[in-house]
């Protein structure tokens, strides 16, 4: 199938990692962008590129949840590269969650009292956080399955992702939210923060092609003839 060839899938990587930072496309076209804002903000009803946003937002999911479906179905995967599988399939789903209930209001808006309005963002919020997590998840399970076959760059950038971009930007990106609840400087590092999983999302893709290509290679027997 055309959709499991190896240019396919990193193409698809590539495409799906751009839609994710969707704030570079506000940049272009919104003379309103606020660089230092929540992203999420960007996304709320009434703001002029909010329905492309969070339409980006949806196909970048879907793209994703179509890569992790081949590496779920490599004949040879192994089970952490499943378990990446399984975790981008999450961030993707959360992904869509977040996309189709977006922020009500701005973060510490005295105008979103309803409560109505404060399920809504709590609904947002921790579909993105889980998005977020399990990206994280993927990268480590990735660093973890090709530990000893590479490609070492992955492996590194795996790692990275999980313990610089995850687990510290995540610490990081809390604490700014709950000290400084809509300051530019959580907006800053939220966008670091995508970024980085948008380089992530094209890793997965590529840990995707190896392992395909891992099932294509013969498996060698130890009673074969030399």
């Amino acid at each position: 199938m055309r959709w499991r060839r190896p240019e396919v899938l990193l193409t698809t990587g590539v495409l799906a990692g751009v839609l994710y930072s969707n704030f570079l496309l506000d940049a272009l076209l919104s003379r309103r962008h606020d660089w230092f804002a929540v992203v999420s903000e960007l996304e709320m009803p009434g703001y002029p590129t909010a329905t492309l946003l969070r339409t980006t937002d949806v196909v970048c999911s879907l793209l994703v949840i179509g890569i992790a479906g081949v590496l779920w179905t490599a004949r040879r995967a192994r089970g952490a590269e499943r378990l990446a599988a399984a975790a981008m399939v999450v961030f993707a789903l959360g992904g869509i969650v977040a996309a189709l209930v977006p922020l009500p209001c701005r973060p510490g808006a005295s105008s979103c009292p309803a409560p109505r309005q404060v399920l809504q963002d709590g609904v947002h919020d921790t579909a993105s956080l889980v998005s977020q997590v399990a990206v994280f998840v993927s990268a480590g399970a990735i660093a973890l399955a090709l530990r000893t076959e590479g490609p070492r760059w992955l492996v590194r950038h795996g790692h990275a992702t999980f313990w610089v971009g995850g687990i510290a930007g995540t610490v990081l990106l809390v604490t700014l939210d709950q000290t400084h609840p809509g300051s530019w400087q959580a907006g800053l590092v939220q966008r670091l923060q995508l970024a980085w999983m948008s380089t992530w999302i094209y890793g997965f893709a590529v840990a995707t092609v190896v392992a395909r290509s891992r099932a294509e290679r013969p498996v060698r027997s130890a009673a074969a003839t030399p």
